[in-house]
């Protein structure tokens, strides 16, 4: 059941686990990614510890920011429109998804997915972005770094490795914000997607009964978590409380998503923060995975 936990000076959060609750918070008014300042100790590290992390100049990345901006709304729309009009053949290289498919079929065990990822995703945006294996931990540390434990946040910042992770991610984007996004945050849902593949091609009870759209929705993986906050008084039907000014609300979305076999929920497809690449993500998951049957037919329906 979705829950309230609040402690006060310390904490103000909001759990949801049911899907029809995240879209009544998303169409609820006064709930949105505007995080008002100050607030509970918690509320306040996580609305830092984003701010210090995801900007470019003095503007947080597009998927921080409120429904009402209507500059990231536009830009998000271009960018959809822009990836969805992709050829295959302008929107990855063939080797790149023959390397992902030599993973998926065990050809290749010691590729370095995430690698390969971010360079495939980063290419949409910078035709020449360059990867390597501390371009792709640059990005685990970034993404980490939001739920980081006090002890390891402080010493990623006081260390310079903060710092350092992204001043190369954001120089290798050319400091695009969604090529930043892409290969610093989104990169990592895909990556353990192929990952899913690999073991769905390995499974003995899988092979032989696999079709393309049913691979694509048990790889799916949605981010670990949504994140949206209430700017002003508001009730939702699933708390018995109302929400205050900063109450931090936490849909645990890939828990929700487990289990579901489609792509809707983990994308977001539908609501006003959906992602961009809706459609393109299980392109290429069905791209490698045709490329990983062409490898091995067994592993086809």
């Amino acid at each position: 059941m979705s829950r309230r936990l609040s402690i006060p000076l310390l904490l103000d959060i909001a759990i949801i686990d049911a899907p029809d609750h995240l879209a009544e918070a998303n169409s609820t008014p006064g709930i949105d990614r505007r995080w008002p300042a100050g607030g509970r100790l918690v509320n306040a590290v996580l609305r830092r510890r984003i701010e210090v992390t995801f900007k470019v100049g003095d503007r947080l990345l597009p998927a921080f920011l409120p429904r009402d901006d209507a500059d990231r709304a536009r830009d998000q729309a271009a960018l959809e429109e822009r990836l969805n009009g992709l050829s295959d053949a302008d929107a990855w290289r063939p080797a790149d998804i023959d390397r992902l498919a030599a993973f998926v079929t065990g050809d290749d065990r010691t590729l370095n997915v995430g690698v390969v990822v971010q360079e495939l995703v980063g290419r949409l945006f910078v035709p020449d972005y360059a990867a390597t294996a501390a371009s792709y931990a640059a990005a685990r540390l970034l993404d980490e770094y939001p739920r980081s434990n006090p002890f390891k946040a402080v010493w990623w910042r006081l260390s310079g490795q903060h710092h350092r992770a992204r001043r190369q991610l954001w120089k290798l984007a050319g400091e695009d914000p969604h090529c930043i996004h892409a290969t610093a945050i989104a990169m990592h849902n895909l990556v353990a997607a192929i990952e899913t593949m690999r073991d769905l091609a390995a499974d003995p009870a899988s092979q032989y009964r696999l079709t393309e759209e049913t691979v694509v929705g048990q790889c799916m993986v949605a981010p670990r978590a949504v994140l949206r906050t209430s700017a002003a008084w508001a009730r939702v039907s699933f708390l018995n409380r109302p929400l205050r000014n900063g109450t931090l609300m936490v849909t645990n979305l890939r828990d929700l998503h487990d289990g579901t076999a489609h792509t809707g929920l983990a994308l977001g497809a539908g609501e006003w923060s959906q992602c961009p690449a809706h459609r393109f993500v299980p392109r290429v998951l069905r791209a490698v995975w045709r490329a990983a049957v062409a490898k091995k037919p067994e592993i086809g329906a």
